[in-house]
């Protein structure tokens, strides 16, 4: 009876053995799983965070060529500005020849009149 109890005993034991094996090969293929699925997660997270990276390179660069361009635009303004103020000064001071010119011949038609 105790070798019955031997064997009986022997054979629960290669039986919680192999239910253990097969529970730890179970948990290791989970696991390469797991490990498998993060590293596509990984791998794409990597590949967004590039992506995006890019892409604020490019808005930035975007960003720094509209300045540029504001700033050309602000200053062509500002040119043309002075310039017409410049021309408004011009046209003034052509007023205010014209009308010495138109007085000095006045002048200069009367003095003629009278010596006539």
């Amino acid at each position: 009876r105790l070798q019955h109890d031997l064997s009986d005993g022997d054979a629960a034991r290669e039986q919680l053995l192999k239910e253990a094996t097969d529970k730890a090969n179970s948990l290791s293929h989970e696991l390469d799983d797991w490990k498998s699925e993060f590293a596509k997660a990984t791998e794409a997270a990597r590949g967004a965070s590039e992506e995006a990276a890019n892409e604020k390179a490019q808005l930035l660069q975007s960003l720094e060529q509209w300045r540029a361009e504001c700033a050309e635009e602000v200053s062509l303004k500002e040119a043309k500005e002075k310039e017409a103020t410049q021309l408004a000064a011009q046209v003034d001071e052509l007023k205010v020849a014209k009308e010495e010119l138109l007085g000095n011949s006045e002048t200069a038609a009367a003095e003629l009149s009278k010596k006539l």
